[in-house]
């Protein structure tokens, strides 16, 4: 994040265009997680939010957001495993309806 402002001309005090259009998918995100941290919520939704980022930008951005929302719930959905290992409660859902039992046959899910 920090590298993207510096990057703008007008740093911080740069515009962001309606619906965010100046920016890259992955650089809203980062902007709508940073607001959301900002604002201290308590309840936090994020839909595929580091879909758009690499794995290095995404596994950074697990460590942050793990401290920063440690006092929120989350509703994380995620199709990458890596999104999803710290959670304290995991649903997997498969067409509209709750499977659990699935994650039970995967490795890095599956608690002692």
């Amino acid at each position: 994040m920090k590298d993207m402002i510096s990057s703008l001309d007008n740093k911080l005090e740069s515009n962001v265009t309606e619906g965010g259009r100046n920016l890259s998918v992955g650089e809203r995100q980062l902007l709508c997680m940073a607001r959301a941290i900002l604002r201290k919520v308590r309840i936090v939704v994020l839909d595929e939010a580091t879909g758009s980022l690499d794995n290095n930008m995404d596994r950074l951005l697990q460590k942050c957001l793990t401290e920063a929302l440690a006092d929120c719930t989350a509703l994380i959905i995620a199709h990458r495993i890596e999104s999803i290992l710290n959670m304290d409660k995991l649903l997997y859902m498969s067409q509209a309806k709750l499977n659990n039992e699935l994650l039970d046959g995967i490795p890095l899910i599956s608690k002692s």
